[in-house]
């Protein structure tokens, strides 16, 4: 079990496209890595559920994001991640390359 509160909470600009692209691949990794879910979309809780089954309402609520997604979008978040993506993944969304440098 963890702290209820851990320290304050930080934020890092993400200046590239790519590291933009791999951080948000991470969050909505999350529950297909954890093996809550069979495929990443269908984790009812984040907002890929709602880009994919959502109806228009929920679909006009989303904001689309500075960079394109991808047309191969699921198809990368649902394929195995190789030790090395996962490393890769992990240290970008913990913020180790800062303002989207390496």
């Amino acid at each position: 079990m963890g702290h209820v509160y851990q320290g304050r909470f930080k934020s890092f600009p993400i200046a590239a496209d790519e590291h933009l692209l791999s951080v948000l691949r991470y969050v909505e990794r999350n529950p297909l890595r954890n093996e809550l879910v069979t495929r990443a979309e269908n984790w009812r809780w984040g907002s890929l559920y709602r880009r994919t089954h959502g109806t228009a309402e929920e679909q006009r609520l989303l904001a689309n994001g500075p960079v394109p997604l991808g047309s191969n979008r699921l198809d990368q978040l649902n394929r195995l991640q190789t030790q090395g993506e996962r490393i890769t993944a992990y240290t970008n969304y913990h913020h180790v390359h800062w303002f989207g440098q390496g």
